[in-house]
């Protein structure tokens, strides 16, 4: 990211704003609220314009003022939001195989993928599972694996655990540590909580 300048109602949420993010690093942003850290996920995942300023991703130019070049869904990105965006109306299986089916993948091939990132999440056996079902930490982990299961080389994640009660916090503090160690994807991910930020990064950007 190259100089970017983000408003909104002509408040500048992100001034002059420059980021390099080395592939397989996890980079936390950190800071109060109305810092601009969701907005700038927002950015690279191709959700919001710039005013001004470049966006690259592997060295291909995919935002640049007004303008989304390359669009969110073909950008290799996978998103965590902090409301975590399940269907309700889908189960667990339906809700993870979606990105899959977009990709035409054929269905016992679908299958075989939701099982196996079922079993990485610690979820097996909860296909079938309705999402109203499912305790916080299940749904969190849900998430994970929706968008783990399209193998995206870069994970924005928006504050996904500021929900949960501490215990938990950590455990999936650690299982999303070791997701990332294991399937290598770039990690940007905010937070406002400064022990969850040290415990996660790479590299911390206070803004």
């Amino acid at each position: 990211m190259k100089n970017i300048t983000k408003k909104y109602d002509n408040i500048k949420v992100l001034d002059n704003f420059s980021l390099h993010v080395e592939q397989g690093k996890r980079v936390v942003l950190f800071g109060a609220s109305g810092s601009g850290k969701s907005t700038l996920l927002r950015v690279i995942a191709g959700l919001e314009t710039v005013d001004d300023g470049v966006v690259y991703i592997d060295d291909r130019l995919v935002s640049e003022k007004n303008n989304i070049i390359i669009e969110a869904d073909k950008r290799g990105i996978g998103f965590v939001f902090q409301d975590l965006a399940l269907w309700p109306h889908l189960n667990v299986e339906q809700n993870i195989e979606f990105g899959l089916k977009i990709k035409k993948l054929a269905k016992n091939e679908r299958k075989q993928k939701v099982k196996e990132i079922l079993k990485k999440v610690n979820l097996s056996g909860f296909e079938s599972r309705e999402i109203s079902q499912l305790s916080g930490g299940q749904k969190q982990r849900v998430a994970l694996a929706r968008t783990l299961v399209v193998n995206p080389k870069i994970i924005l994640m928006d504050e996904p655990l500021s929900s949960l009660d501490n215990e938990l916090n950590l455990q999936l503090r650690q299982e999303i540590l070791s997701l990332q160690e294991e399937f290598k994807f770039t990690l940007v991910y905010v937070t406002h909580n400064k022990e969850e930020a040290e415990f996660l990064a790479d590299v911390i950007l206070y803004m």
